[in-house]
């Protein structure tokens, strides 16, 4: 009796869960719980604000600064931003110059062309005749309507060497002297004015100064010595030696560069030759010329 109804159990259960075990187990979960086995949920994406991008920056020329006044270097870069080219901000292009050890030199730009995936923008940066020779990093940039910055640095410029000069007075004289006389400074000193970028020593190319009456009498240039400001004091002594005809560098002398640079130049006329006779010596004489002052 009890085997039968074990046997009649076990047949019972198999009947009832049969259903629930082909219907699955989720749909089984549903009739046992009474809850629904779907359930919504929301879903969100924040696109955020993508910086902009700086490309394709001019190749510039080599520069060639403008003796003694400025240079305008002009050139174009272009930007794009995934957000569209509404999101630049074209008040904020803006490209510099910058050179190790020299002030930057920045310029604003301008929208120069615009298509549906880039703007171009061009640039104006104003240079110094002084501005130091060799390369200089080309840095051009732009922020979007977000505040967010982007450079490009991969460009660079290279300004050419400018040897420039203008001195003051371009006349030099001696008080009067007598034959025989030693050491007699002039009485005046040339100021060289730098209006390049050059920087450093400078030279004089003497010639003899020939008797403006009688023409065959001469005082050499060897009798002249030359010093910067550095060694005016003693530039009977031990000033450089002039050469007829030949540039020589003046030792001592240093032409600063920058705004308002100069070197001072100081001549002494270290022994009047004796027996010359009482007329005036000068470039102007018959075979000679006005000496020269150069950078080296």
């Amino acid at each position: 009796m009890k085997k039968r109804y074990t046997v009649f159990i076990t047949v019972l259960m198999i009947m009832i869960f049969l259903p629930y075990v082909n219907a699955g187990f989720s749909d089984f979960f549903k009739r046992i719980t009474g809850r629904p086995i779907t359930e919504q949920t929301n879903v969100s994406v924040v696109v955020g604000n993508v910086a902009p991008v700086v490309f394709n920056v001019q190749s510039i020329p080599a520069v060639n600064l403008n003796e003694g006044t400025t240079k305008d270097v002009i050139f174009n870069f272009s930007a794009r931003d995934g957000n569209g080219v509404a999101d630049l901000n074209d008040a904020s292009a803006f490209a510099v110059f910058n050179k190790t050890g020299e002030p930057l030199r920045s310029g604003s730009c301008i929208l120069a062309a615009s298509t549906p995936s880039d703007k171009t923008y061009q640039c104006n940066i104003t240079m110094q005749f002084f501005d130091r020779n060799g390369e200089w990093t080309v840095n051009a940039s732009i922020r979007d309507l977000g505040g967010n910055y982007n450079e490009n640095i991969s460009t660079s410029v290279n300004v050419n060497l400018l040897r420039a000069i203008s001195i003051t007075p371009t006349s030099i004289g001696f008080p009067v002297v007598a034959p025989g006389g030693t050491n007699i400074l002039s009485s005046q000193n040339t100021s060289a004015n730098n209006n390049g970028n050059y920087f450093g020593t400078l030279d004089t190319t003497a010639f003899n100064l020939t008797g403006e009456t009688a023409s065959s009498e001469r005082i050499p240039a060897e009798n002249f010595r030359v010093s910067g400001l550095s060694g005016a004091s003693t530039a009977c002594s031990t000033g450089t030696l002039l050469r007829d005809r030949l540039a020589t560098t003046i030792l001592g002398s240093n032409l600063p560069r920058g705004a308002f640079a100069q070197e001072n130049i100081t001549y002494c006329l270290t022994i009047v030759p004796s027996g010359i006779s009482t007329q005036i010596y000068s470039t102007r004489g018959a075979g000679s010329q006005a000496w020269v002052i150069s950078t080296t």
